[in-house]
């Protein structure tokens, strides 16, 4: 019988979830048939991980309802998903790291040998190895996970997946970090699959991988939309007697990326840390409205400010210089809503800066400026930021590390739908990725333009960054 004319082997109905303020999926409805192969696609954040989290039970949903062979499955625990026959994988594969390949996959089997008594050991032996085999890693089945190359690892939770015998497979950007080649291998795995009766979801934001098999189903999923507004108004802050900031006033609002520009000594970075929680304001307002909530950010310590999804990215980096990468993007996800989505942060991060992936053992005080200007960064996105707070992301770094740094803020503007204010005194590079922005002079706001063309024309900004070009 063609899937087009069976019941829907999964059903999702108005599913709904939120993280505090934060709306991560809203009112979303799939239909899955048996025997399709159906490609869930769309940037890092928008949602992908979430709804298959939804699905196989590792989050609540609130409002809305998950039906799988025509049971309600809404409120069943994980583990009883995984017997009714719902499997997946992850985007980090987190191997047992003391056992062996087979073991790794003999836990899985002996999983499902609960509801599968007939099974015995021998036979799920026999098993283990015909998966191992249809994955390619027979020759492997002694050898410590630990050894395992990427993409021997992310065939291992495809294997581990299988042995829970699905009716219906998640796979979770299995090619997510891949070469061509290797990705050309998982997608021949998961189609071999598929024609074993197998239905597929496939989460990817590769969109060559997800439409290069012509069967698959696709549905593209967009990034949650916020509603975010920062608001500052007759702003005054310095250190003793010192006033560094005079009268400020400025917004962002959802989407933008504001640039903050100015010569050094100017007030850019006691801006950003007031807005951090880091220097407290002599006077005047600063307020975060989030969903309609307005939040005094002059009355919140530091660790309120980053739970409310701010994030900053201090001038000069501030690693930690004798702790490794991964320690330093770690120390990023320390407040409970970030630890939460360690996972999820941690791939967005090595997905943005893909070489800080190889570099994972490495002391932050041994790399490059621009490295530890990428870790900065990422550090920055381990928190589950909604606005990001950047200054100075140009300092120390060459010509061309100032122009791939700044190209991938603008990145993380777009494909991640972040907020950005930077504060910057490199002009032009600044107003590659702006949306509008603000001059800020002996600690006064000179300049408040609508938009990038309005900066360009502005004579203060002639006579400061163009040399009186016109």
């Amino acid at each position: 019988m063609p899937p087009e004319t069976q019941a829907p082997l999964l059903r999702v109905s108005a599913l709904t979830k939120r993280f505090g303020g934060f709306t991560a999926l809203d009112n979303v409805s799939v239909e899955i048939r048996p025997g399709e192969r159906f490609g869930l696609i769309g940037p890092n954040g928008s949602g992908k991980t979430t709804l298959i989290n939804c699905i196989s039970g590792a989050f609540r949903t609130e409002p809305g309802t998950v039906t799988f062979r025509d049971e309600d499955i809404t409120r069943l625990q994980p583990h009883m998903r995984t017997r009714r026959g719902i499997a997946r994988s992850f985007q980090i594969p987190r191997p047992f790291k003391s056992m062996t390949v087979s073991e790794n996959l003999m836990v899985a089997l002996d999983f499902a040998a609960v509801t599968d008594e007939a099974a015995s050991a021998p036979q799920r032996r026999d098993t283990m190895m015909s998966i191992l085999t249809r994955m390619g890693l027979a020759s492997k089945a002694d050898v410590s996970a630990t050894k395992l190359s990427q993409v021997e690892l992310r065939k291992m939770e495809l294997a581990r997946a299988m042995a829970t015998h699905p009716k219906l497979l998640i796979s979770d950007e299995a090619m997510a970090g891949l070469s061509s080649s290797e990705v050309d291998e998982v997608l021949d795995l998961l189609m071999s699959l598929a024609s074993q009766d197998i239905t597929i979801i496939m989460i990817e934001h590769i969109m060559q991988a997800v439409m290069r098999p012509k069967s698959w189903l696709t549905s593209a999923c967009r990034m949650p939309t916020l509603a975010l507004s920062l608001a500052i108004n007759d702003l005054d802050a310095g250190y003793g007697a010192v006033k560094a900031l005079r009268g400020v006033t400025l917004h962002v609002e959802a989407g933008e990326t504001v640039a903050l520009l100015g010569t050094n000594g100017n007030g850019k970075s006691t801006l950003m840390k007031c807005v951090a929680g880091l220097v407290r304001p002599q006077r005047g307002s600063m307020s975060l409205t989030i969903d309609g909530m307005t939040h005094d950010l002059a009355r919140l310590s530091t660790e309120a400010i980053v739970d409310l999804g701010v994030a900053l990215v201090p001038e000069g980096r501030r690693l930690f210089p004798k702790l490794t990468v991964l320690e330093n993007l770690m120390l990023g996800a320390f407040r409970k809503a970030a630890r939460r989505n360690i996972d999820r942060n941690l791939a967005l991060a090595f997905e943005t800066f893909p070489a800080l992936k190889g570099l994972q053992s490495q002391l932050a005080g041994t790399m490059s400026g621009g490295q530890q200007q990428m870790l900065a960064i990422a550090r920055a996105l381990m928190s589950s930021p909604r606005l990001l707070l950047i200054d100075e992301p140009s300092v120390g770094l060459s010509p061309l590390l100032v122009s791939q740094t700044i190209a991938k803020i603008g990145e993380l503007n777009q494909h991640l739908g972040l907020t950005v204010l930077m504060a910057e005194q490199n002009f032009n590079q600044a107003i590659r990725i702006a949306d509008r922005g603000y001059i800020i002079v002996h600690g006064e706001i000179v300049v408040a333009a609508d938009s990038v063309d309005e900066l360009r024309g502005n004579d203060i900004v002639k006579r400061l960054y163009l040399g009186g070009i016109a």
